[in-house]
């Protein structure tokens, strides 16, 4: 498998994606990374410990173990994409408009080169892995591509798309300097979402969008950022006690509702937990490897995962352990490692660039 030569050229510009936002958006921008006063923010390390369990924990969600523990699995991992988008919003957010938009600006470039390059990545894997063609996509995914960034090529593809959408409208909400008002109404976005969710109204991908999903979990995260002086204040048990009593009702609507298209109840609030208890705890997993990988591969293994999982699956037969039992575990580790050379292989080049 690996002789095709377009399959490994995949696999490596998808890698590229990564890192590729280091030069063009600084350039596009006119800013010198290094020298930019609006870059520098606090390292939270307990942030990055948890980047790596949230995606792993999508891995499980798209390549899931079996039975009732994948199931479970994905349960907690309907905490990951509101915790990366929440995080978005806590490191994205200040109080002064003026000094917003260059970061708004600035994300939504990148999120637009992601959107872009990841879609291209895909739809080159699937056409050489899966004879698939570009004239078989029908006008409806077309429409569901524009309106709800569902990918023909990635269901997984969404998030950049969606992201994309939301920062838009931020950004437009801030110019007419009404963002700091408007992110209150983030939790009625949220409740629509669940409540609607539960009407089954319209498919799971379509309420799962810009305005109803994306938009509002980043607009926590900058709640939770304006109010953080307020919310560090709550004691450590107390949101301790919280936790455990949401990961265990989280686990009862599973077995209650029996349906994983639907938002949880538990898992939505659980999130904005688990952020206000990194923020308590910023220097937990410092200087660890659990804190390297989340810091330098999370986006890398989010976004080739997929893309590794369709390789392996040639190479290695779908009846094997590795496969059939432990996908989700191989297909992370293989990612991981895959993501941590192309990081290694960056440094080296940007180090002998610094030299030259």
């Amino acid at each position: 498998v690996f002789s095709n030569v377009e399959t490994v050229n995949g696999l490596i510009f998808t890698g590229i994606i990564n890192g590729f936002d280091n030069y063009v958006v600084d350039y596009l921008l006119g800013k010198n990374r290094n020298n930019s006063k609006s870059q520098e923010i606090k390292r939270i390390h307990s942030i990055d410990v948890l980047r790596v369990v949230m995606a792993f924990l999508v891995v499980t969600i798209h390549i899931p173990f079996k039975n009732n523990v994948g199931s479970i699995f994905i349960t907690y991992g309907k905490v990951a994409v509101p915790f990366f988008l929440t995080v978005c919003g806590y490191f994205l957010y200040r109080n002064n408009p003026q000094e917003m938009m260059p970061r708004l600006i600035k994300q939504t470039i990148r999120m637009f080169i992601f959107y872009v390059l990841s879609n291209i990545v895909y739809a080159i894997a699937v056409i050489k892995l899966h004879d698939f063609s570009i004239a078989s996509i029908t006008s409806k995914q077309i429409l569901d591509f524009v309106l709800y960034n569902m990918s023909p090529f990635s269901e997984h593809l969404w998030f950049f798309g969606s992201l994309l959408y939301a920062l838009i409208i931020l950004m437009i909400l801030n110019k007419l300097k009404v963002l700091n008002y408007a992110m209150f109404i983030s939790p009625l976005l949220l409740i629509a979402y669940i409540v609607l969710s539960y009407l089954n109204i319209a498919p799971y991908y379509a309420l799962r969008n810009a305005i109803l999903v994306t938009l509002p979990y980043v607009m926590m995260g900058m709640l939770i950022h304006r109010y953080e002086d307020k919310l560090l204040k709550i004691k450590n048990s107390i949101l301790w006690i919280l936790a455990l009593i949401l990961c265990a009702s989280a686990i009862v609507e599973f077995y209650t509702i029996k349906n994983l298209d639907v938002p949880f109840i538990s898992c939505e609030i659980l999130v904005y937990v688990i952020v206000i208890l990194c923020l308590k705890y910023p220097d937990f997993g410092k200087d660890t490897l659990a804190e390297k990988i989340g810091r330098d591969l999370s986006l890398t293994i989010y976004v080739i995962h997929i893309l590794v999982a369709m390789i392996l699956e040639k190479i290695i037969p779908t009846n094997t352990g590795l496969i059939s039992t432990y996908g989700a575990i191989t297909t992370f580790v293989v990612t991981a490692l895959i993501a941590a050379c192309y990081n290694s292989l960056k440094k080296l080049i940007s180090k002998n660039t610094k030299e030259l």
